[in-house]
């Protein structure tokens, strides 16, 4: 039986919604996450070390690349076809 787009979306929704109300119960249940534990840390933290900032811009040069990259590959189909 085929059932309309509408029908899967309004049951993936109905599931998380129910999924949602079951987590919000048993929220104070559930162990400390270390989350919580950063937020009250996170006061008390320094700046970030010279090797850190390395790293982070390293993450971003590579981040900008493959943005590039995918950006240049998702044009590649389409220009093919203009030509």
């Amino acid at each position: 039986m085929r059932l309309g787009l509408r029908y899967g979306f309004v049951s993936a929704g109905v599931g998380m919604l129910i999924a949602r109300v079951v987590y919000v119960a048993a929220l104070r249940t559930l162990p400390i996450d270390e989350l919580r534990k950063a937020k009250t840390a996170a006061e008390k933290t320094k700046p970030l070390g010279p090797n850190e900032r390395r790293a982070v811009l390293t993450l971003i040069m590579l981040f900008l690349a493959v943005i590039l990259f995918w950006a240049t590959y998702g044009q590649q189909g389409n220009t093919i076809s203009l030509q």
